[in-house]
């Protein structure tokens, strides 16, 4: 084989072991660097903050989840004219 043909191989495996490395290390990281990460994870955290303190002086809504109405009975059919007539 040719020694600067084999020179240049040599380079582009050495190349494209050292990309390996580094996809292999975004693969662990969830492919985002941890600063990153850490800088969306301290925004979201101001965003629920900021959301609480405009929320906090409204009254709960509380929602019936479990209805106590019968669950067979059933709203009274209407005619197409909208009188109201039972169809």
């Amino acid at each position: 084989m040719d020694p600067v043909r084999s020179a240049e191989l040599r380079a582009q495996l050495k190349e494209l072991k050292a990309e390996l490395k580094e996809l292999r290390a975004a693969k662990v990281t969830n492919g985002v660097p941890s600063e990153i990460r850490a800088f969306v994870a301290e925004v979201a955290k101001k965003k629920r903050a900021a959301l609480r303190e405009a929320y906090s002086n409204r009254e709960p809504l509380i929602l019936r989840l479990n209805s106590r109405q019968d669950p067979c009975a059933s709203p009274p059919a209407f005619s197409e004219d909208g009188e109201g007539k039972e169809a």
